[in-house]
C-alpha cells in the first residue's frame, strides 16, 4: 500500500509541475507583451489626393518614439512620445497587433503589425484616409524596443 501512495504522489507531482510552468508549451505561462514598453518606430508612406495619381511620398523613413499602455487583457493604447494627440488603440492576438488610430491632423488610420516572439520588434503596414476624404495613403512601419532606430521599412507603391 505504501509503494502505491508513493507512485500516486510522484504522478501527482509530475502533473502539477507540467501544468504550472515546467512545460514550455504551457499556455498559462507568462508571456511577453508590449504593455509598458517604448519603441522607436520608422515609417514610410505614400499619398494620393482625391484618389488619383500622381502618388507622392511625404514621409520617407520618418523616426518617432511610441509607448504602449495596456488597457485590458491584450488591448492597448499607443501614443507618440511626447504625446502629439495621435492615439492608436488595438488588440494583440498572439504576436499580431491590429489597430486603428485618430489623428488631430484630420485623418484616421488602420493597420496590422506582427511582433517578434519576445515583442522586441515589429513590422507591418497601415492605410490612412482624411476625414474629408480629400487624400489617402499607405504606410509601412518597422519598430524596435528602446531608442535604437529600426531597419528601413519597405517602400509602399509609388515611393522610391
Amino acid at each position: 500500500m505504501r509503494s502505491m501512495r508513493i507512485v500516486v504522489w510522484i504522478v501527482l507531482a509530475a502533473a502539477i509541475a507540467t501544468e504550472y510552468g515546467c512545460n514550455d508549451n504551457n499556455p498559462a505561462a507568462p508571456r511577453s507583451t508590449p504593455g509598458g514598453k517604448s519603441y522607436t518606430e520608422k515609417y514610410t508612406c505614400n499619398e494620393q489626393f482625391g484618389g488619383v495619381p500622381p502618388t507622392t511620398c511625404p514621409d520617407l523613413n520618418v523616426v518617432d518614439e511610441i509607448a504602449f499602455t495596456a488597457t485590458g487583457t491584450d488591448t492597448y493604447e499607443v501614443r507618440d512620445v511626447p504625446d502629439s494627440g495621435f492615439l492608436m488603440t488595438g488588440t494583440m492576438a498572439g504576436d499580431v497587433f491590429t489597430w486603428s488610430a485618430t489623428s488631430p491632423n484630420g485623418y484616421t488610420e488602420t493597420g496590422t503589425w506582427t511582433f517578434s516572439s519576445d515583442h522586441s520588434s515589429f513590422s507591418g503596414s497601415s492605410h490612412y484616409v482624411a476625414n474629408d476624404n480629400s487624400y489617402a495613403g499607405d504606410c509601412n512601419e518597422t519598430g524596435l524596443q528602446g531608442t535604437t532606430a529600426p531597419a528601413d521599412p519597405p517602400s509602399p507603391p509609388g515611393c522610391p
